[in-house]
């Protein structure tokens, strides 16, 4: 496996004994209970004093008017609140905090300073990861990974929804990194960048697309859902490799891009917009590295994939977590919020050298 701690054995062992994702699912319920009218202003004023809420920003001020916990974390923002900086191919997709960023070396990402995870158990094999995809409504293929090296069809998981879009089972060896790298370049000069965008509590909740792309694919591991504390990335290594998370893969302006909602400790729910079929933290029992496969096809049969606007609202989060972008761009490519400043939404990620501008 991928996880490695810096911790007691014992401590670890404890740790993944809670049950984290019975607590996380009545949190959710919780968070769906109607509140009476006269204990919203009270419960929700609270709220924003623990965690620093900008309730100035949000689109509806009057608290009374959040019928429950969960609506007040997805609440919108007031028009204008967050304009999108188009003079930059790559935005913030949240407002948060940048645990870390830079470029995939030798197969791994830091979530913290000196802390990694592993590229390929993180996205999983490449086969079926950006499709194939046909002009019909496409199935989703069940696959069981043990240890993220022995890869078969789980044929107990029966999540056919339509067309077969692919039948073929994975060779038992999968690709090393290197070669997963190479086959997700469509540019073999470009190199793999990422950026880990941690949301607290009191954050604004929903999160936008950081760039114009074509979402070709879903990959759902269902996973664990540990907290994705600062403190707790830096004490668990593959932490995201673990947890729950929807992987979006498909293609922008120089090659590959995906972009990852992680779960987390009572993160309620995941919340995609275009993707209604998406439905996480369930209860279900899964073996390790499980996970499924959805493409996604036009209505009218031309072309593949969604087409995703930047600034565009993507989806959100009942409750605080993290995203990943993980894509394809010129090695001169440089990120300008250093790990641990706080970003918003539309605020510009990075940019070029003027060699890249150029050419």
């Amino acid at each position: 496996m991928y996880i490695t701690f810096s911790g007691d054995v014992d401590q670890f062992a404890l740790y993944r004994r809670l049950p984290l994702k019975a607590v996380s699912r009545a949190w959710g319920y919780f968070n769906g209970l109607r509140l009476p009218v006269w204990l919203r202003t009270p419960a929700f004023s609270l709220y924003i004093w623990l965690f620093d809420c900008q309730l100035h920003e949000a689109a509806v001020t009057d608290l009374t008017s959040y019928k429950n916990l969960s609506e007040f974390f997805r609440r919108q923002l007031r028009a204008g609140v967050r304009p999108v900086d188009h003079s930059h191919v790559l935005t913030s997709p949240a407002d948060g905090r940048v645990l870390y960023n830079g470029k995939v070396i030798n197969g791994a990402l830091e979530q913290v300073k000196g802390v990694t995870y592993s590229l390929k158990g993180f996205l999983g094999p490449f086969q079926g990861l950006l499709g194939p995809c046909s002009n019909k409504l496409c199935q989703t293929t069940p696959y069981a990974n043990i240890s993220y090296l022995d890869l078969t069809l789980n044929p107990n998981n029966d999540l056919h929804h339509g067309c077969i879009c692919n039948t073929s089972t994975f060779d038992r060896a999968m690709e090393e990194d290197d070669d997963l790298i190479g086959r997700l370049l469509v540019h073999p000069e470009n190199m793999l960048h990422y950026c880990i965008i941690y949301l607290a509590p009191g954050d604004y909740h929903r999160f936008h697309s950081p760039a114009d792309w074509t979402v070709m694919a879903r990959r759902h591991f269902p996973g664990e859902l540990f907290s994705v504390k600062p403190g707790v990335a830096r004490w668990l290594q593959g932490l995201f490799n673990y947890n729950e998370r929807a992987v979006y893969t498909g293609k922008w302006r120089h090659g590959f891009f995906s972009m990852t909602a992680v779960g987390a400790t009572n993160v309620g729910s995941i919340n995609v917009y275009f993707d209604e079929e998406l439905v996480t933290n369930t209860g279900e029992s899964h073996d390790p590295g499980f996970y499924t496969d959805k493409y996604f096809c036009p209505k009218n049969g031309r072309g593949k994939g969604i087409r995703i606007k930047q600034g565009q609202a993507f989806g959100d989060f009942n409750l605080g977590s993290t995203i990943v972008l993980l894509f394809e761009a010129p090695e001169d490519f440089e990120f300008k919020s250093p790990p641990g400043s706080k970003i918003l939404v539309g605020k510009p990620l990075g940019h070029y050298s003027r060699k890249s501008i150029l050419n």
